[in-house]
């Protein structure tokens, strides 16, 4: 017995019956692939396709447009559909009765590009979802321009963002060397593509520049251009001599070695730095570091041992692991620690000393966010809560702070390549806590 559903309202019951409306296609369809009752064929070349009028005009603007306006096609009993694969078609007049469609990689631009002209905005949708599965850097700027080239606006969105976020994969693979000049400068002059360093982008131009051959093209002219987008004074000095400077495509361009020399001088002079300030100087947003905040007080003014971390590429914030809890006496055994220091050193953060449940602190844990992971190191010499932590030449200072009993003047340093601390310093002449 078929199932139903049923609405009561004040004259009695509406019924539902469900599947009804599938049903009705589902018979409909069959009418159509034996002929029956159709009134009207599509053509691909000289493939035929019958349907019904209704059902064409029912889930798509275009035929509706077509088959209820004033256009000649309306009364027509054989109608034309270009730029369509025959293939293609069938699909589409079967998801029209059925609603059943199966996309796979070797049909999918062909079933959007024909679901655009003729607006089945559903399949469209189905399509633009497969594609954001099967996105990877060796197809996401192809993706892309698919995207473009037919306003597909949340798949060109998702697709620029894989761009970015893959930069340094996607200007590795065969689509980023068919992008034009244009293309690439519009890339490269973002500030939010993700890199580790500003290396990646100089050598992605010159490669792409290198392989303009492969397209019959002299790409040379357009390095200037090109390279005046590449941050050059934030690449090292090392890197600006061994590579740059001996690159024969910028020693032989006089413009690009103008750029050369003014990298050069932002590292030879760095009193004039303001002087040199531009985009060049600039450090994009993935390159530029990220934010944490360590610790503090929750709104139930709680001591929280948690650790988020801010993007400012992806202007977001995350959180991490957090830090450790410690044994305190009752009534709370675990808890975490507060007004500690914090310091960065080598990549790497310190949190040291603070107070958890009354006790002053001398431990020191260091968070390396390559492995998301606290890890214990050599405790400071002295208990200190509200420490003053810095970094001067490669070590952390461990200034002043509150033993629990007094405030201190004592500073003591950490050698992380030792994991030791020692009392390299005269105490300051005031005692400080923060």
């Amino acid at each position: 017995m078929a199932t139903s559903s049923a609405k009561e309202n004040r004259d009695g019951l509406q019924f539902m019956p469900q599947h009804y409306a599938l049903a009705t296609l589902v018979k409909m369809n069959q009418l159509r692939k034996n002929n029956v009752l159709c009134d009207v064929v599509l053509m691909v070349g000289t493939h035929q396709v019958p349907a019904h009028r209704v059902v064409l005009a029912g889930c798509s603007s275009y035929f509706c447009a077509m088959f209820t306006g004033p256009m000649s096609e309306s009364k027509q009993e054989i109608i034309q559909i270009k730029g369509v694969e025959p293939d293609v078609l069938e699909l589409l007049i079967e998801f029209a009765y059925t609603s059943q469609l199966e996309v796979t990689i070797e049909n999918v631009q062909g079933l959007l590009s024909a679901a655009s002209l003729m607006q089945l905005n559903c399949v469209i949708e189905i399509c633009c979802d497969f594609l954001e599965k099967q996105l990877t850097p060796s197809n996401a700027i192809g993706i892309r321009s698919f995207a473009e080239l037919h306003t597909c606006e949340e798949l060109l969105i998702t697709a620029s963002d894989y761009v970015l976020e893959h930069f340094v994969e996607v200007t590795s693979s065969e689509e980023f060397l068919s992008l034009t000049h244009t293309q690439v400068g519009e890339l490269i002059d973002r500030d939010d593509i993700n890199i580790p360093s500003e290396e990646h982008v100089y050598e992605a131009v010159i490669r792409w520049v290198e392989q303009g051959e492969r397209f019959e093209q002299d790409r040379t002219q357009y390095l200037p251009e090109l390279l005046n987008s590449v941050r050059l004074p934030l690449l090292s000095t090392v890197y600006l001599v061994d590579k740059v400077s001996k690159e024969n495509l910028v020693r032989n361009n006089p413009s690009c070695m103008e750029l050369l020399d003014e990298a050069k001088n932002f590292h030879l002079l760095p009193g004039r730095r303001p002087k040199l300030h531009c985009s060049r100087t600039e450090p994009r947003k993935s390159t530029a570091g990220v934010l944490y905040c360590v610790g503090g007080h929750e709104s139930s003014s709680n001591v929280t041992s948690s650790v988020e971390c801010f993007s400012l590429r992806k202007n977001e914030w995350s959180l991490v692991a957090p830090m450790t809890k410690y044994s305190t006496p009752r009534p709370n055994p675990l808890q975490a620690r507060t007004r500690m220091g914090v310091a960065v050193l080598d990549n790497k953060m310190y949190a040291m000393g603070g107070t958890t449940g009354g006790m002053t602190l001398n431990s020191v844990e260091c968070y390396d966010p390559v492995q998301n992971k606290w890890t214990n190191v050599t405790p400071m010499r002295i208990h200190r809560s509200g420490v003053g932590a810095a970094v001067l030449g490669g070590r952390i200072f461990a200034v002043g702070g509150d033993d629990g009993v007094t405030h201190l003047n004592s500073a003591e340093c950490y050698d992380a390549q030792l994991n030791e601390w020692g009392e390299v310093v005269r105490p300051m002449g005031t005692r400080r806590c923060l």
